[in-house]
């Protein structure tokens, strides 16, 4: 769940970035369907009493290096 939490934050971030439509596309698509794919894991955890678990440092990690990947990129497209 907490890797599914930090693409919903990262994704309308990455979408904003970038100019070219089919990406924007493809960024938009994926954004619908990590937060289904959320919302099911949420569901399940409620339903067998867990609780949302730890941060997902190996997420984090891979937004962290998207993030400075894309600051050292000049055209958005």
């Amino acid at each position: 769940l907490s890797a599914e939490q930090q693409i919903l934050e990262a994704l309308p971030q990455m979408i904003q970035k970038t100019s070219h439509p089919q990406l924007r596309s493809g960024f938009e698509a994926h954004l619908r369907q990590t937060q289904e794919q959320a919302d099911r894991v949420q569901r399940l955890l409620q339903q067998h009493g867990a609780g949302e678990g730890k941060k997902c440092e190996g997420m984090a990690g891979i937004i962290r290096e998207g993030q400075s990947t894309t600051t050292e990129v000049k055209d958005p497209a």
